[in-house]
């Protein structure tokens, strides 16, 4: 593609920087004003042709290269803003004995804050997007001018930024000039190994003192899919990892040879084992979670060769036993089928259902629970359910919590205005209202989140429903420890100004994440 000619005293074609050259070409290739000179040499005319589809992939290339280096425009914007925020730290915090943040925590949510709710992501996706910034700008500036000119993509990028935030800044330099050459010749998959391997060699901490720090960081997290499904992510140590999918595979090919008529994949089985080990654990009754629409009288039952695990199951915490949660706009639970039916509709077996009850909230309209309407129900902390799935759900339940809401406006009504502390009644009415957190591009469930004052109640605020609303901790901290401020519209949305004097309009009850 290149011809070999002389710009500024140096021969193209450039370099890729592979093993026999990377030294030599880390030092001069990535120039910006050598770019501007080698513009035609990189993108030499093509040689006429009547191959129209060698034409169409020239220009698919220089159209990916384009949009790479636009990406990286993009990252050095970041990153000036978070400087011109950061020195400008005295109109941003609040301070004061109240302050629930440390000065530089607090400016570095704060803006976050401001580029989730002004590009429209979550907080942990504006969260990444400003630390790798700041991370290739200033610590990878030869990673940082490749992207620049479109030779390594963002997935490069970020895979070497994370490897870098555990490298000393003394040894990200050296970091660098190791992994550069490498991003140019290879796909993002193999990059994100080959930067960990680099990252282990140039670590001064031994791995034994690594993994302990990174064992603190273990944790499951719960994403929502569609069609009523939602999938559960487990960080823990490889080892472990690794156990539990091998010891998936194995009682899945097990159960697959020894169920005769079984019609689930090994994929599917696996899921269910997973499932079934897990809800276990959780205190739901071990019964098999059989295929769809199979009755509770068909399902074999667990044998001794099922249980048997190489490694012991770590304890549960145990949550208690409330009741689950219903609200029906002041319908009772008149018309649910006995619990006795088959559960034909949900993959769990009615005793697994009858065990789900801690926090659990199911939300009916009247109208469909009494089967003259088809708007669906909502499961609180995931979304709309078909009414098969809640009605198996609120079947088994033992007792209900009724919502009472006005029939005008929808709101929650008897809630004294006077009284500070609240009680578990009147929290579990805002947060069935609320559903998510009350910060804007936040969906943190309403059930693991703060209940605040929109007006402080120092400063005059009231205990009123429009009053209430739910704040996930990271936000409620940070409404008190910067100038982020909410105010109740006329509505009864949530109007956010930002420290910079943007402003977002959120609304109750999660209507605007639907």
């Amino acid at each position: 593609m290149f011809e070999t000619k002389t710009c500024r005293s140096r021969k193209g074609p450039i370099p890729l920087g592979d093993e026999d050259h990377g030294e030599i070409a880390l030092r001069p290739f990535f120039m910006l004003h050598d770019y501007l000179y080698l513009d035609d040499e990189m993108h030499a005319p093509i040689i006429e042709t009547t191959d129209s589809a060698a034409l169409a992939l020239e220009e698919l290339e220089r159209e990916h290269e384009r949009l790479l280096a636009q990406q990286a425009v993009v990252a050095e914007k970041v990153e000036a803003a978070r400087v011109t925020f950061r020195n400008q730290r005295d109109a941003i915090l609040v301070h004061g004995l109240s302050t629930a943040l440390e000065d530089d925590e607090a400016l570095r949510r704060a803006f976050s804050a401001e580029v989730a709710t002004r590009l429209r992501v979550s907080d942990r996706t504006a969260t990444n997007m400003v630390e790798e910034a700041k991370t290739v700008i200033n610590d990878l500036p030869g990673l940082a001018d490749a992207w620049r000119l479109g030779w390594v993509s963002q997935q490069h990028v970020r895979a070497a930024t994370h490897q870098a935030w555990n490298v000393p800044k003394d040894a990200r330099r050296a970091f660098d000039d190791a992994i550069t050459p490498k991003a140019r010749t290879q796909t993002p998959s193999r990059f994100q190994s080959t930067a960990r391997k680099l990252r282990e060699k140039l670590h001064p901490e031994s791995i034994e003192e690594r993994k302990k720090e990174a064992f603190a960081l273990r944790q499951a997290e719960v994403y929502e899919d569609p069609d009523g499904m939602a999938s559960i992510t487990l960080h823990h140590s490889a080892d472990v990892i690794l156990s539990i999918e091998h010891g998936m595979r194995v009682l899945a090919k097990r159960r697959k040879n020894e169920t005769p008529g079984e019609q689930r994949t090994l994929a599917q089985l696996g899921a269910d084992i997973l499932a079934e080990g897990l809800l276990s654990q959780l205190g739901v009754e071990t019964l098999r979670i059989g295929a769809f629409g199979q009755t509770p009288e068909s399902e074999p039952t667990i044998s001794d060769a099922d249980t048997d695990a190489e490694s012991e199951p770590e304890d549960a915490e145990s949550s208690g036993a409330e009741p689950s949660d219903f609200e029906s706009g002041g319908v009772e639970s008149g018309g649910v089928e006995s619990s006795e039916r088959a559960s034909l509709h949900s993959a769990l077996t009615p005793a697994q259902l009858a065990a789900m009850r801690p926090g659990v909230v199911i939300t009916v309209p009247a109208e469909t629970l009494l089967g003259k309407g088809d708007e669906p129900a909502v499961l609180g902390g995931y979304g709309p359910i078909d009414i098969d799935t809640a009605t198996d759900i609120i079947s088994q339940a033992s007792s209900f919590h009724r919502v009472l809401t006005s029939p005008v406006d929808g709101s929650t009504v008897a809630i004294d205005p006077n009284k500070y502390r609240l009680s578990e009644q009147v929290k579990r009415l805002i947060r069935t209202r609320d559903v998510t957190c009350g910060f804007p591009c936040c969906d943190v469930p309403a059930e693991r989140c703060d209940i605040d004052h929109v007006v402080a109640w120092v400063d005059g605020g009231r205990s009123s429903p429009e009053d209430l609303v739910c704040l996930c901790r990271r936000h409620h901290t940070l409404k008190h420890s910067t100038r982020w401020h909410s105010e109740v519209q006329p509505d009864g949305s949530l109007l956010w100004t930002s420290p910079t004097g943007a402003k977002h309009v959120t609304q109750r009850g999660g209507a605007d994440r639907a």
